[in-house]
């Protein structure tokens, strides 16, 4: 696997780690997600959306699937 692809992949996992920590924090504050605020249970329920897609991208990129790429464009060109 090309080295910057290993970058990545120990980014995305320490995030996913870092949004499962503060799970209490965005419960009580909210999360900003596409020009909203969303407390409560919607902020994390967000969050753990998030992180589930977050998850299948890193699946994808371990096993060098070919779609790995689209997907990755797919979930975050949104966001940007």
């Amino acid at each position: 696997m090309p080295s910057s692809l290993k970058v990545l992949f120990v980014l995305f996992v320490l995030g996913l780690v870092f949004m499962i920590i503060n799970l209490g924090a965005i419960f009580k504050t909210g999360v900003f997600f596409l020009g909203l605020i969303l407390p409560g249970f919607a902020g994390v329920a967000v969050l753990l959306l998030i992180s589930c897609l977050t998850a299948i991208l890193l699946y994808a990129l371990w096993n060098r699937f070919s779609w790995a790429w689209k997907y990755a464009i797919a979930l975050w060109s949104p966001l940007a």
